[in-house]
């Protein structure tokens, strides 16, 4: 019996729809083409988003300028960020 690729877990994953990251220098980037599975790469499942909800007030203040503040007492906004990235990933008006 053969030795197993250094990756080969990750490949089956893969197989089987995973999305997979490559590390370049610290940061993980996500893999849209086909993985070369180079044996001197670094590669990982990409991690489920981790999710930030903040409660926003949006008002206009009198020169009609829009304004946010975060967390406040009377929120209209409902907004969630993923933490690794920063990107919005939702917005809810609250009425």
């Amino acid at each position: 019996m053969g030795i197993p690729h250094k990756h080969a877990e990750l490949i089956k994953a893969w197989a089987d729809g995973a999305d997979i990251q490559v590390k370049n220098g610290d940061i993980w980037s996500d893999m849209d083409w086909n993985p070369k599975w180079d044996e001197q790469c670094v590669y990982r499942i990409r991690p489920e988003p981790k999710l930030i909800t903040k409660m926003v007030e949006l008002s206009l203040d009198e020169e009609d300028m829009g304004y946010a503040v975060f967390s406040g007492k009377q929120s209209n906004l409902r907004v969630v960020f993923d933490a690794n990235t920063k990107d919005i990933v939702e917005v809810e008006i609250i009425a």
